[in-house]
């Protein structure tokens, strides 16, 4: 009651510069956070005149995603002053875009998820919106009360089968009535798996299932290895959409190949390093530079993908007299690929001339 009175005290010098005699307020909506058939009488009508007046209330309800939308209207008497909702409801008639809509809201109490627009407005008796005495809408995004979790793969799961079974769990009163989408992306580089699953194209799609699991077909597009996939559900109930589990991401590792894979490399004494050998860097290159002839040095460092030159930082590397130790990470910039062999040539300001050979291994595929 505190929060209605404060919108309506502030909502006074707007009014009245405005002339108008009524200001409905839906600024406390909805007041508990959660959509509701009760949540709709959470609004205020300011009555400004000396006397009560018999008004048609019209309320609507639009849902972004679905494009379903309902309606309500009732008649009250609007008395002086403040008037909360609750007080002056008397039973509405609903009208609804779909008898799915009106069996969700009427039945179970619940609303399709996403963002919504909730407007309410007063008009006399017969009159028509566009004579309306005053009105107020509200957006906002309805998120599902129900639990809807991914089960397997877990998220960052590293699996070896090319077919893996996924699973999910729900508890809604609603259960026996929904069906299930299952989208499963590619992760691009760069990409964060929430991003990748609202915008990215399926790599696999199927919606209609009715039970808590499903496999990967053998019909779909073949999943490749060491590409990062997200994958979620959603949950519809006759064809509405009402809720949507988190995003995972998962990746198939060939096995057998990452074997022989070391986890840790030691480091690379590049006075040795002609070019003649290929060395795994896993998530980073570990160099050694000893300096005996000279109290300092420069080492200018060119990267290579065939004879694609990769913008490398840091470009130099100073020495100083004695043993130096350098690590060059290729998680961030530039970000190398999986499996991808690159040329790393070294050029000294004292006369040297190195080259390294390597094939980079991303240590989360280990």
């Amino acid at each position: 009651m505190k929060k209605i009175l404060l919108s309506a005290v502030l909502l006074l010098s707007f009014i009245f510069s405005r002339g108008q005699n009524y200001i409905v307020d839906l600024s406390t909506f909805p007041s508990s956070g959660i959509l509701n058939k009760q949540a709709l009488a959470d609004f205020t009508v300011m009555n400004l005149t000396n006397q009560s007046e018999t008004v048609d209330v019209i309320g609507s309800m639009r849902f972004r995603s679905s494009g379903e939308s309902f309606k309500f209207s009732f008649s009250t008497s609007i008395k002086p002053g403040l008037n909360v909702a609750t007080d002056i409801w008397h039973g509405p008639t609903y009208t609804f875009s779909s008898s799915a809509l009106q069996n969700l809201v009427k039945t179970h109490d619940a609303f399709p998820s996403g963002e919504y627009e909730y407007c309410v407005e007063l008009v006399r008796p017969g009159g028509e919106s566009s004579s309306a005495l005053g009105s107020d809408c509200s957006f906002n995004r309805a998120d599902e009360i129900f639990l809807l979790n991914l089960v397997e793969p877990v998220d960052e799961a590293k699996l070896s089968e090319s077919f893996p079974l996924f699973s999910w769990m729900v508890n809604s009163p609603l259960m026996n009535e929904l069906e299930y989408k299952i989208r499963v992306v590619e992760v691009r580089d760069g990409q964060r798996k929430e991003n990748a699953i609202m915008r990215n194209r399926p790599v696999y799609e199927q919606k209609g299932l009715r039970i808590l699991t499903q496999n990967y077909p053998v019909t779909a597009r073949s999943l490749e290895y060491f590409q990062p996939y997200a994958w979620t559900i959603d949950a519809y109930y006759r064809n509405i959409l009402i809720g949507s589990a988190e995003t995972w991401e998962f990746v198939l590792i060939d096995q057998e190949l990452m074997a022989g894979v070391p986890r840790e490399t030691a480091y690379l004494d590049i006075e040795k390093e002609l070019g003649g050998n290929m060395v795994y860097a896993v998530g980073n290159l570990k160099l050694k530079y000893e300096l005996i002839k000279f109290s300092q040095d420069e080492l200018e460092l060119k990267l290579f993908e065939g004879n694609q030159r990769i913008k490398l930082t840091p470009r130099v590397l100073e020495a100083k007299k004695g043993e130096n130790r350098y690590v060059l990470n290729f998680d961030r910039t530039p970000r190398l690929k999986h499996l991808k062999k690159y040329r790393l040539q070294i050029s000294t300001r004292s006369g040297g001339n190195y080259q390294v050979n390597f094939q980079y291994i991303n240590p989360d595929f280990l």
